[in-house]
């Protein structure tokens, strides 16, 4: 599920540790104007993944929990250090790419997103005062490519063993019942 993050709050409570939220929705529950339909909010500290999870089948369930995370913790962490969260994209706080004095300078020019750091022109990766501009819009590409390879790496396991499920499941309906009655002939009787 392709996730997008649309807010963060912290709950104050007396005398116990205050608690952070994120609200959510999916990318695919997006109106035409880009609102979303509906949302959930829910505790930053459920959402972590556990190091092992009982009864998880082939994988599947820790694999959604990662993919799940792997989302939010970037805005999280942007959030926790104070960065706005953008519109669209991925903070370039919670991008280890750079340093918060070069986020400062790739924000001033309008550089927002590690996305458009990757979609940079020419003419903008002269515009901040940093050097090597040009490889650290390589590296915002290198990042963004392979954070995707591992939201597909956890699809593609999530989809293997749906496929494995299925298969055991049409092996049983396939394979011949016997009701009651005469057990089989064994293969010696029927060669004599």
């Amino acid at each position: 599920m392709d996730i997008m993050v649309l807010r963060f709050k912290t709950e104050y409570r007396t005398g116990r540790p205050d608690v952070d939220w994120v609200e959510f929705t999916s990318r695919d529950a997006l109106d035409e104007g880009g609102h979303p339909r509906h949302s959930t909010w829910e505790m930053v500290n459920r959402l972590r993944p556990p190091e092992y999870l009982k009864n998880d089948d082939g994988g599947l369930k820790m694999a959604a929990l990662r993919s799940q995370w792997a989302q939010i913790e970037p805005a999280y962490l942007a959030w926790k250090e104070g960065a706005s969260l953008p519109e669209t994209g991925t903070a370039l706080a919670a991008w280890p790419g750079v340093n918060a004095d070069q986020a400062d300078a790739l924000r001033a020019v309008g550089l927002t997103t590690v996305e458009a750091v990757a979609a940079a022109s020419e003419s903008i990766l002269m515009a901040p005062p940093l050097p090597n501009m040009r490889e650290i819009k390589r590296q915002a590409g290198i990042w963004l490519e392979g954070r995707d390879n591992a939201a597909m790496a956890a699809r593609l396991a999530e989809l293997e063993a749906q496929n494995a499920a299925m298969l055991e499941m049409l092996a049983d309906r396939t394979e011949p019942k016997r009701g009651p009655g005469r057990p089989p002939k064994q293969a010696e009787e029927v060669a004599a």
